[in-house]
């Protein structure tokens, strides 16, 4: 009873609840995976594939994509079970969900590229614009390399920060949506704590991005982004990006 009323203590909504409980399955089994973990230096393919089947993924989702469309206090609570059996496995789980989170201010077309095809499609991130970005007609170029890219050996899209080059010399800090087939992973996550979860470099040498697949810190930062737009009804994403 102790253990029940601690995943209630927000109210959650009957579909999150049954993710709550899908995660304290998967516990075990991320418990007994974890060393392999370590010494692959990435969460185990088998928990990314058990994770994907739960419908874990899809927590913070648009239901426009058979997503649950559910909140940030409902993502905690699920990746607190899974961090009962791996914290590696929570972590990547944890950075994936807001990853979703994000994709859902993006304009349509971008989302239906993530998502219109296979909606268990899921997203790495890494905002820091160490990377440069000049526009050209129908989007940018994209150029320069990442650290610390959580998970990115299982995810499909990154979401990548860099300065876009204005004109006159100005810089404005953007994020862009690539796909995998873009960058190239450096394996030199060799690291004492949280081995497991992966966290390599990116390197995107003049890689173009479609306009729609970028948004602006700005737009990213108003609550107004291209996405909440699409989703009136649910105000989790117009919550300022870095809130």
């Amino acid at each position: 009873m102790q253990e029940r009323a601690f995943t209630n203590r927000f109210n959650l909504y009957g579909a999150t609840q049954s993710l709550v409980e899908a995660a304290k399955l998967l516990a075990p089994r991320l418990r007994r995976r974890a060393a392999e973990a370590e010494q692959q230096r990435m969460v185990h393919p088998e928990t990314i594939a058990e994770m994907r089947e739960a419908g874990l993924f899809r927590l913070m989702q648009p239901p426009a994509y058979r997503g649950f469309g559910r909140e940030f206090a409902d993502y905690i609570v699920v990746a607190e079970e899974l961090g009962a059996g791996c914290p590696s496995s929570a972590w990547i789980y944890g950075n994936a969900i807001l990853k979703s989170w994000m994709v859902g201010m993006y304009p349509r077309e971008a989302q239906d590229d993530v998502w219109a095809r296979e909606p268990d499609t899921i997203v790495s991130s890494i905002l820091r614009p160490t990377g440069r970005s000049k526009p050209v007609s129908g989007g940018d170029r994209l150029s320069g390399k990442w650290s610390y890219v959580s998970g990115v050996d299982h995810t499909q899209w990154t979401i990548i920060g860099s300065m876009r080059e204005l004109a006159g010399g100005a810089l404005e800090p953007v994020v862009h949506l690539v796909p995998r087939h873009d960058y190239r992973i450096e394996d030199n996550w060799h690291v004492a704590g949280l081995v497991a979860t992966g966290s390599k470099d990116i390197v995107l040498a003049d890689v173009f991005v479609p306009v729609h697949r970028t948004l602006s810190m700005k737009q990213a930062q108003s609550g107004a982004s291209p996405g909440a737009a699409l989703y009136p009804e649910n105000p989790v994403f117009r919550v300022p990006l870095m809130s």
